[in-house]
C-alpha cells in the first residue's frame, strides 16, 4: 500500500510547483502500467481520510496526499 503525494513547493528554489498534481498523476499512471507489464495490478483509490493520512505519516502541509495505491 502506497500513498502518492504531490509536492506543492519546489525544494531546490522554494517556488510554487503548479505541475505537482499532474506530475503525481503521471507517476501513478507509470507505476500502474509497469505493474501490468509485470503481470500485476495497481489499484488507485481516492476515497481516504486526508487528515488521518497526514497525521499517521507526518505529512507536511506543503505536500498534498493524492491517492492510495494498492
Amino acid at each position: 500500500l502506497m500513498l502518492a503525494c504531490a509536492a506543492s513547493i519546489f525544494e531546490h528554489n522554494g517556488q510554487a510547483n503548479r505541475w505537482a498534481q499532474y506530475d503525481t498523476g503521471m507517476a501513478a499512471l507509470s507505476l500502474s502500467l509497469e505493474a501490468v507489464a509485470q503481470g500485476l495490478v495497481a489499484h488507485q483509490m481516492g476515497g481516504f481520510d486526508i487528515a488521518r493520512a497526514r497525521a499517521a505519516f507526518a505529512i507536511p502541509e506543503d505536500f498534498m496526499p493524492m491517492a492510495m495505491i494498492a
